[in-house]
């Protein structure tokens, strides 16, 4: 090839390769800007990533490194934990932010996230701020990779939920303290729905367990003769959001019938009832109280029934006692006649205890302690209360029991009581025996008693007895095994005897029969007075005012006072006998005794006569007499202004010991205003 030829090869291959450079600088030119449009672009989306990570103040966005240092802190951070960013970059977190414990829940919370491959860590974790507050975090934390896949550190995305949580605890707590409310509360708190299904109970149930209620139909568990009540409340309380309580029966589960009282409400949702809220008491006890409470009404009505009856009844005896006292005084023992009017006295004497006992039975008689034999008394009560049974009687009581101090009308009650309970152990008859002796008590006895010398009265039954769990309760208010018992008798004859400062004893074996021991102190002092109250009338001197409201009575009292020897005046009331009280000492003949009777219908009685007379004349020496003793007069007589006190009907003997005790000073008694 000629030179020529070469040199124009040369400069088109030079033409060429200019032409391509240009090409390649134009394209580098064009790669170099487009660069520079991404760069800006890159810059700029950085830009607008940053203000949103930064404008979310209510949100922490934290970027750290594996080993934990903050590489990225967003002015939601800043606001949260009060951490400027220049503070929190490029150092370790976990010493500012976490104590120990949370620092080593949230290492492992790392270790697990990194170990399942996991995408996001959700947990929430307590922080502290600058400040010093504890506060909890919702915290949001997921990996970073590089390009190969590897973990090169963490993005924590945060949210402030401490108000959130402190109204959850509360919440919690406000629910755990009304459920320890509805489950300790001492009633039965249910919920059902319209149809009656349980949803929930807080306690057992008609002898069932919570599970065994809970999901099953309420009317299960009630007797047929409630559903309708329960269905129209149920239905009441749905419609109007009202319903009266109810009161129904149920039976334990060892069968004795339970009280209850339930009250309705409902759970609304949007206005409507979903559920109803049933509230139910045991009002078992509350029931035999108000039962018990009408029957003690008609128990005061009968007591204040028999008390009238009794002062009427009472004054008749007087007539008849002191008329058989006054024929029997003017007859000799070896008259026809005197035999035959002893039984008629020992007969009125006897219709005398029957008042009493009747008075007591009813609970309208106050306490009178004296000083007795009790002997008659044990026997007369025992077949007073056996009348018209057919459970028989065998007694062994002998006539020289010691004396003791009591109110024989209580006694006979006490007796009363065990007698018919051991009547009521033996419906189909049997026999109660009834036992009395005299008895020392040591210091080696078991009894809970002094020292000392006891009356021991025991009546035994062989009925069907008393289990040893309610042996326990028998003497407790209320209690009974019976189905028509009020639970008092026992309990009321427990309280007589302490007061008489004696004790009861029972023994019981189930099929065998129940005994129940009496212990009565001795009254040693008595004795001799006991002998003094035999023989004859004791004649005295003197005069005596007589004040009563009935004529029979005045005549009788009369003539038994000319019989011993005294000068009787008369007076209807009290007006009347302060008067002629009056006269009497004006004229210097001046009554040595006044006898009131306590109760003077529709007029003055001895309560406001001797309040009267004592003013006047406080020297006046009075006896409160009364057949039917119903206050605390009867028992302390001597507050009320009284000297003595003697009971209707009472015969020319007594009264003749009363007058000599206070006019012959044979036993001088202190007269109280």
């Amino acid at each position: 090839m000629s030179l020529f030829d070469k040199k124009n090869s040369i400069l088109e291959e030079i033409q060429e390769r200019t032409a391509e450079l240009t090409r390649v600088n134009e394209q580098l030119r064009r790669e170099i800007a487009e660069r520079n449009r991404a760069d800006e672009a890159l810059k700029e989306t950085n830009r607008f990533l940053e203000n949103i990570l930064d404008s979310s103040y209510s949100i922490s966005i934290i970027s750290t490194d594996l080993d934990k240092n903050i590489l990225f802190w967003n002015k939601g951070a800043e606001e949260i934990f009060g951490y400027k960013a220049v503070e929190m970059v490029n150092r370790q977190k976990m010493d500012v932010l976490y104590s120990d414990e949370d620092t080593k829940e949230l290492i492992n919370g790392i270790k697990s996230l990194i170990m399942k491959n996991a995408k996001v860590l959700n947990t929430e974790i307590r922080e502290k701020t600058k400040d010093g507050r504890t506060i909890w975090i919702n915290l949001n934390l997921t990996p970073r990779f590089d390009e190969k896949g590897g973990v090169i550190g963490f993005l924590g995305i945060g949210e402030d939920i401490t108000e959130r949580k402190r109204a959850e605890e509360a919440l919690q707590e406000s629910e755990e303290k009304w459920r320890s409310l509805v489950e300790n509360a001492p009633l039965f708190i249910l919920i059902v729905d319209n149809k009656g299904m349980i949803q929930f109970i807080n306690r057992v149930m008609f002898g069932k367990g919570i599970e065994e209620l809970t999901g099953r139909s309420i009317y299960e568990f009630i007797h047929a003769s409630y559903h309708g009540m329960f269905r129209k409340s149920i239905e009441q309380i749905a419609k109007t959001g009202k319903a009266e309580p109810i009161r129904f029966t149920a039976s334990s589960p060892d069968g004795v019938i339970l009280w209850y009282e339930t009250y309705f409400g409902s759970i609304k949702h949007k206005g409507q009832a979903v559920a109803i809220t049933l509230i139910s008491m045991d009002i078992t006890e509350r029931r035999r109280m108000e039962e018990e409470l009408i029957k003690t009404g008609k128990l005061e009505s009968m007591s204040l029934l028999a008390g009238g009856i009794a002062h009427d009844f009472n004054n008749i005896l007087v007539a008849i006692l002191g008329n058989i006292s006054l024929a029997r005084l003017n007859m000799s023992k070896d008259d026809v006649n005197f035999e035959i009017l002893a039984q008629a006295e020992n007969a009125s004497n006897r219709a005398k205890n029957l008042t009493h006992q009747l008075l007591n039975f009813t609970k309208g008689g106050a306490t009178i302690k004296k000083t007795t034999s009790i002997s008659e008394l044990i026997k007369d009560s025992v077949k007073f209360g056996l009348r018209g049974s057919n459970v028989k009687h065998e007694l062994s009581v002998p006539d020289d029991l010691w004396t003791v101090e009591v109110d024989e009308g209580q006694i006979s009650q006490v007796i009363n009581n065990f007698v018919i309970n051991a009547k009521q152990a033996m419906p189909g008859g049997g026999v109660v025996k009834a036992c009395a002796e005299n008895i020392t008590i040591g210091p080696e006895s078991p009894l809970k008693l002094p020292e000392g010398e006891y009356i021991k009265v025991s009546i035994k039954d062989n009925g069907v007895g008393i289990s040893k769990e309610h042996l326990k309760k028998i003497f407790d208010p209320f209690f009974t095994t019976k189905e028509k018992g009020n639970g008092l008798g026992l309990s009321n004859s427990y309280s007589i005897i302490k007061n008489h400062n004696g004790l009861i004893h029972a023994e019981s074996e189930l099929g065998i029969g129940t005994a129940f021991n009496i212990y009565l102190p001795v009254s040693k002092k008595e004795r001799i007075s006991q002998k003094e109250a035999e023989g004859k009338p004791v004649m005295g001197k003197g005069r005596v005012l007589v004040m009563d409201d009935d004529e029979m009575v005045r005549n009788v009292v009369g003539i038994m006072l000319e019989k011993i020897g005294y000068d009787p005046g008369f007076a209807r009331g009290g007006t009347e006998a302060i008067q002629m009280y009056k006269e009497a000492e004006e004229s210097h003949r001046h009554f040595d005794v006044v006898i009131m009777d306590l109760t003077i219908p529709g007029g003055m009685g001895a309560r406001e006569a001797v309040k009267g007379l004592l003013e006047i004349y406080p020297d006046a020496k009075v006896i409160v007499s009364s057949g039917y003793c119903n206050d605390d007069l009867v028992t302390e007589f001597n507050r009320y202004g009284f000297c003595d006190i003697i009971s209707k009907p009472y015969d020319i003997n007594e009264l003749s010991q009363k007058l000599n005790k206070l006019i012959m000073g044979k036993e001088q008694l202190k007269c109280a205003v």
